[in-house]
């Protein structure tokens, strides 16, 4: 995970917007650039929401712990 700035107070969050733009490769980036991403499910089918999470996951940059 980068270092975050010594000026920005914590960390960052990608917040959960519904419509679109909260996708699997948006999570995915959010994450891969050290801050928390949300998948939004406010208008997401139970089988969609179901599948998103392994999307992310497929995209998400791997690492060593």
């Amino acid at each position: 995970m980068p270092d975050l700035p010594d000026w920005l107070p914590g960390p960052i969050a990608l917040a959960p917007m519904a419509g679109g733009p909260s996708a699997p490769e948006l999570v995915s980036a959010v994450s891969g650039a050290g801050a928390l991403g949300f998948l939004a499910a406010g208008n997401t089918t139970p089988d969609a929401l179901a599948r998103k999470p392994a999307a992310v996951c497929m995209r998400a940059p791997r690492t060593s712990g």
